[in-house]
Order: C-alpha cells, then sequence, then structure tokens
C-alpha cells in the first residue's frame, strides 16, 4: 500500500473519530482520563476542552476539565472552570471543593476556607468525614483550629496526609 494512501486513510479515520466524539462528550472524558494517565497533557486537554466545548452548559464536564487544569498547573483557568460549572448549578459539590482546594493551592486561603464551608452547610455529613481535594502535597501551613469551625479533619485526598485536624465533640 502507498504511504499517502495510508496516511490519509488515518487522517480521514481521525477526522470520522472526532466527528463521533463530539456526539459524545462522555467519551471525550473518558478519554481525557486516559490521556491524562498516560501524562499525554496536550491529548488530555484537546478531550477535555471538546467535551466542555459540546456541552458547555453541564457543570460535570467543566467540573472535570478544571481538576485537569489543577493537575497541569493552570490554576487560573481552573478556577474559571470551577465557577463556570457553579453559575451553572451553584450547590455543586465537586466544583466547590476544587475551586476552595485551588485557591488554598494559590495561598488564598479565606476563599479557599469559605467555599469548604459551603460545601460543609450544603452537606453537613462532611463534618465528621472531611476529605478536600487538595493534590500536589506541598508544604502549605495548616488551617487554623479556629478557621472552620465545624470540620473535624481535613485530609489531602491524594496522598492522605492530615492537614487539620479539631478536637473529636464530646457527647
Amino acid at each position: 500500500m502507498d504511504c499517502n494512501l495510508l496516511h490519509w486513510r488515518i487522517k480521514d479515520a481521525l477526522r470520522g473519530l472526532d466527528e463521533f466524539l463530539v456526539k459524545a462528550p462522555h467519551i471525550c472524558i473518558q478519554m481525557g482520563q486516559l490521556y491524562l494517565i498516560m501524562k499525554r497533557f496536550e491529548q488530555a486537554e484537546h478531550f477535555f476542552s471538546m467535551a466542555v466545548h459540546d456541552r458547555p452548559n453541564f457543570p460535570g464536564y467543566r467540573v472535570n476539565y478544571a481538576n485537569f487544569l489543577f493537575i497541569v498547573g493552570n490554576y487560573q483557568k481552573a478556577i474559571d472552570q470551577f465557577k463556570s460549572a457553579l453559575q451553572k448549578d451553584p450547590n455543586n459539590l465537586l466544583a466547590l471543593e476544587g475551586l476552595g482546594g485551588t485557591y488554598w493551592k494559590l495561598g488564598k486561603h479565606k476563599k479557599a476556607i469559605a467555599n469548604f464551608e459551603k460545601l460543609i452547610k450544603l452537606n453537613p455529613s462532611l463534618s465528621t468525614n472531611t476529605l478536600f481535594t487538595i493534590p500536589k502535597h506541598d508544604s502549605r501551613p495548616i488551617i487554623p483550629k479556629a478557621a472552620i469551625s465545624n470540620v473535624v479533619s481535613l485530609s489531602c485526598k491524594v496522598c492522605g496526609c492530615l492537614l487539620y485536624t479539631s478536637p473529636s465533640p464530646r457527647d
């Protein structure tokens, strides 16, 4: 088979795949996650952004894209995506958690804590078993005990290290 013909067939197949994926954003999210695991960030971003482009009003796709942006260190774009998800669904727990974690990573602790408190207010069961997503373990300060009155523990979801703990409530 001629090399040019083979290249043409491959390009044609890829165009067909892109046309199919635009109609199936959930598959784009899965492809983005696979490429992220393989550390092929350019391809991962392509698929995450394709899903968001196809379904801009679906907050779940924006949260997935924002989590990707956080992982690759594009914090401002992650904040923008988390905020867009919250505009569509103000009570989206994953968006609140991600936005809080991103603010925390940037050292904007007051904004982070405000998001964590709203998260706990929406889902009080988190106050007894709280695991927030703060993906990259680094040397950030521990949240002061007085900062979040009803949080029992705050741990890094990735490595499990304890970031904050308050005394257990007595009966």
